[in-house]
């Protein structure tokens, strides 16, 4: 869900956390906010875990966690777990104003936050490393930072469960560039050693980026948005894309839902399929 920051319409807001309260009732196990900066109320069995990236302006990305499903383990780095009160914008609708959990520089590529988390999922007793947050454009370079927190490091060499907008390739190459860069090509890209991937999104005939209005491009052009499962031998499958922008506002994404099967079996086997 990333309604980008300029979301600020009442009414807007509102329909956003409609969606979100939909999401909840279905039992998503996973709901990730990106540049969600306004209040929500804490859903109902549902924990959290949050960080924020800038200098001048907090870029902030929180996870929902269903606690039927998952417990945190950890938080990786500076990332929030657990205290509802503390995760940027949603009680009190102010966030910060900096913020360390950068993906890359934001003095060169502007802020671009994330969260991590090392999740146990309760019914097989997996552990995954959950990334969540925003990659810079055009193949901008990652922070050390960043690279040792999705490494053996911060995720302990455990399978990689990245819901992110990757902003992939460059805008000069044309929107459908965008969709010939999967993660695994990200990963590589940046010697980030995760391995293959599992990226649904890259065969989808849907784009999700973005509600350009300011540029005359209502529609969206780009395959920027992703739940990818790496080094794993796990899958993603039913990645689907939300028919309509929910808030209305410029530059807001369209929002996005997938199954990820930890151990790339049937979607029979229940334990093992996560709505995300």
């Amino acid at each position: 869900v990333k309604p980008h920051f300029q979301c600020t319409s009442a009414e807007g807001q509102q329909r956003v956390r409609d969606h979100i309260g939909n999401l909840t009732v279905s039992g998503t196990g996973l709901i990730a906010l990106i540049q969600l900066e306004f209040t929500l109320a804490q859903p109902k069995g549902y924990t959290a875990f949050g960080a924020a990236c800038g200098t001048k302006h907090g870029d902030p990305v929180v996870v929902l966690v269903d606690e039927s499903q998952f417990s945190i383990v950890s938080g990786i780095r500076e990332t929030v777990v657990g205290d509802y009160a503390s995760m940027p914008f949603l009680v009190t609708g102010k966030g910060p104003t900096c913020g360390p959990m950068c993906v890359a520089d934001p003095a060169v590529e502007g802020e671009r936050g994330y969260a991590a988390a090392v999740l146990k999922h309760m019914p097989s007793g997996q552990e995954i490393c959950v990334i969540a947050g925003t990659f810079p454009h055009c193949y901008g370079a990652w922070l050390p930072q960043f690279l040792d927190d999705v490494g053996p490091a911060g995720c302990r060499g455990l399978p990689l469960l990245f819901i992110v907008d990757t902003n992939a390739a460059c805008e000069f190459e044309g929107p459908l560039a965008s969709k010939g860069i999967s993660m695994q090509d990200i990963g590589k890209n940046h010697s980030a050693g995760w391995g293959a991937c599992s990226d649904p999104a890259v065969a989808s005939p849907e784009p999700t980026c973005c509600h350009d209005i300011s540029k005359g491009h209502p529609e969206a052009r780009y395959w920027y948005d992703r739940t990818a499962l790496c080094n794993s031998k796990g899958l993603v499958e039913q990645f689907r894309v939300h028919s309509d922008f929910v808030c209305g506002t410029d530059v807001e994404h369209k929002y996005t839902t997938a199954v990820v099967r930890l151990d790339g079996g049937s979607l029979d086997e229940l334990p093992f399929a996560v709505y995300v």
